[in-house]
């Protein structure tokens, strides 16, 4: 099950795996320097934003990634049939490559100490989140319960992951600021009951988390344009929505019929003065 994960068992445990012996009475399978490396590669990858495009300008490359990894079939335990049944797998199910992003939230718990997974990941959802790829955050916050785990941890018992999931929660609640209300992550956000009930203590955990050793009375900025921001990621450029601003590539119901409108102005206001002069000649 993906989402029982875990890197850590009794040392009774039977594994077909190699484990490492430790004196506190329970062994781990190590996430391997091979296997971190190969994450560190797929990173760079999701993270790629530069490149030159045909009109000369600068493109980003990383949603084509992203595309490419959703097109593999999510793996069977989180794939629902239409009768919410879990679908069977088929016999050749060992040769089939499933979308990995399941298994990447899975392992942030299972190797809770591993702070060079910790970051790398961190780096692959930044990306994400910022290129806001709906189809990839549908399956990390949705499929994989990734948001719901995280609240959970973080209002319990955090302990070592205390780190980078507040770094995860508030670069999505940084993001959602800059985006239209309509957009998929404000939108998920604010109806996760999790999320809503528990948003001033991550939002405290913050600030205590970046308060400094001495401190001298300031006030924490922990919003869009601070320091804060900055070290998570969220440059300048990203900027709390003012209601003017349109996803790229996406077009909200309005915003077509205002470009309709715009687009096609005889349709409007040179139709009324036609109407207008039609009255004055009668008369």
């Amino acid at each position: 099950d993906i989402f029982s994960l875990n890197g850590t068992f009794p040392l009774d445990t039977t594994l077909e795996v190699p484990t490492i012996r430790h004196p506190g009475r329970y062994q781990t399978v190590p996430l391997g320097s091979s296997r971190l490396q190969l994450l560190a590669l797929l990173k760079e990858i999701l993270v790629y934003r530069s490149g030159e495009g045909k009109d000369g300008q600068t493109t980003s490359k990383s949603s084509l990634a992203m595309d490419a990894l959703m097109e593999l079939p999510i793996p069977p335990e989180l794939a629902k049939s239409k009768k919410g049944e879990e679908e069977k797998p088929s016999d050749d199910d060992s040769a089939i490559v499933y979308n990995p992003w399941p298994a990447l939230c899975s392992f942030i718990w299972a190797y809770p100490n591993n702070d060079f997974y910790g970051i790398v990941f961190y780096e692959m959802l930044r990306s994400v989140v910022l290129e806001h790829h709906e189809p990839t955050l549908r399956v990390i916050l949705q499929k994989s319960k990734f948001l719901t785990r995280a609240v959970k941890t973080l209002v319990t018992s955090p302990g070592p992951l205390r780190g980078v999931l507040l770094n995860c929660m508030n670069l999505l609640r940084l993001r959602a600021q800059s985006l239209p209300p309509s957009a998929f992550l404000p939108q998920y956000l604010n109806s996760h009951d999790g999320w809503r009930e528990h948003m001033d203590k991550i939002v405290d955990l913050t600030i205590d988390q970046q308060k400094p050793i001495k401190d001298d009375g300031r006030d924490v900025n922990i919003g869009l344009g601070s320091n804060y921001a900055k070290e998570l990621g969220l440059g300048e450029s990203i900027q709390e929505f003012d209601g003017t601003s349109v996803l790229e590539g996406t077009t909200t119901s309005s915003n077509a019929d205002t470009s309709k409108q715009e687009g096609n102005p005889g349709k409007n206001a040179g139709g009324k003065k036609k109407k207008k002069n039609n009255k004055k000649k009668k008369k």
